[in-house]
């Protein structure tokens, strides 16, 4: 909303959730306490928002809620656009899951993915292929800047900027650094885990369980300069998320030099080569990450080139002015089509 606002154009932001953006102006649409089905109470007063302010265009963000409410409220001309789990999760779950994302995606005028590999599930949930975009998040650069430290050898430090929730597999984090410090691989070390979430407690147990409790800072979630700040200056970065759409946090690990370890899904296969730019490992299998982490510790002499080229990656292709950029394209595309007599 920010980028847009500045750029000159008027941003309005329709949500049940709460927050206050920096920029724009926000409606609230009631749901009543009804929790998920709060968007079916939320279709009448998104409509009436709509048709008071005859937008150009109309952006639904999370194709399982959002793209269905927008779809639900008649708006005739929208991009969706799906995050991850909207589509490669929530439809698996349940029948009338898939058919209430399937409804917002085939009623789009757009769809926007922020990776590739999720093409083939949005398609798969009634998308035409030529309304079909892949725009990432994008990672500001000018926020998350390039390490000016050099690594350390002696003392390893090792982030995670993932939250504290059962599909990012922080347990496994804990566990892989535990197998390192026990077998000596890992001598001085501190393990930062910026993130929130219902597990907190429990991953602070275990952290106590293992006998790492020193070694871990459990910050809670942070915000973006913050998060720039820890990157920058870890020398390693995990990503042990069980799915993902574009991990922007990987993308952000890359921007600062942080050289990264991650599962070995499609949303970071996409970035990192298994021992050419990072390293990869089976997901939910703590001796697997271990195994990784130590494959990078061998190749430290490798960690300068790597960090630049990383950087170099997220610079050329997932910029956040590029893939505004983009954004703003396809509204001008989708605007202009709607002038057309």
């Amino acid at each position: 909303m920010t980028a847009l606002t500045r750029r000159g154009h008027e941003v309005h932001l329709a949500t049940v959730h709460g927050g206050k953006p920096m920029d724009g102006t926000v409606h609230y649409l009631p749901i009543f306490g009804l929790g998920k089905a709060g968007y079916f109470a939320a279709i009448p007063a998104l409509r009436k928002v709509v048709k008071r302010l005859k937008p150009d265009v109309v952006h639904a963000h999370y194709l399982s809620s959002y793209g269905f409410l927008t779809a639900a409220a008649k708006v005739s001309s929208f991009v969706g656009t799906a995050w991850g789990s909207d589509v490669l999760i929530t439809p698996q779950q349940s029948q009338i899951a898939r058919i209430l994302t399937s409804y917002g995606i085939k009623r789009a005028a757009a769809i926007t993915v922020v990776a590739e590999h999720m093409s083939p599930a949005v398609l798969k949930l009634g998308a035409v292929k030529e309304r079909l975009h892949v725009i990432p998040f994008g990672v500001d650069t000018s926020i998350f800047q390039f390490r000016t430290a050099p690594f350390d050898t002696d003392f390893i430090r090792i982030v995670s900027t993932r939250n504290l929730k059962p599909i990012y597999d922080i347990p496994t984090v804990l566990r892989a650094v535990n197998i390192l410090k026990e077998r000596g691989v890992l001598k001085r070390f501190h393990l930062d885990l910026a993130g929130s979430g219902e597990l907190k407690e429990e991953l602070e147990v275990l952290a106590e369980k293992l006998g790492i409790k020193e070694e871990v800072t459990f910050h809670g979630r942070v915000e973006q300069l913050k998060a720039a700040e820890l990157l920058a200056r870890a020398d390693l970065f995990v990503s042990s998320a069980l799915s993902d759409g574009n991990n922007i946090s990987l993308n952000e690990a890359m921007a600062c030099g942080s050289i990264p370890v991650g599962t070995d899904i499609p949303a970071n296969s996409a970035w990192i080569t298994h021992g050419v730019n990072g390293f990869l490992y089976s997901s939910g299998k703590p001796d697997a990450l271990a195994a990784s982490l130590e494959m990078a510790l061998g190749k430290r002499d490798l960690w300068p080139a790597i960090a630049k080229q990383n950087r170099d990656q997220v610079t050329k292709e997932a910029s956040w002015d590029l893939c505004v950029d983009k954004t703003c394209a396809l509204y001008e595309q989708l605007a202009g089509k709607r002038d057309e007599p």
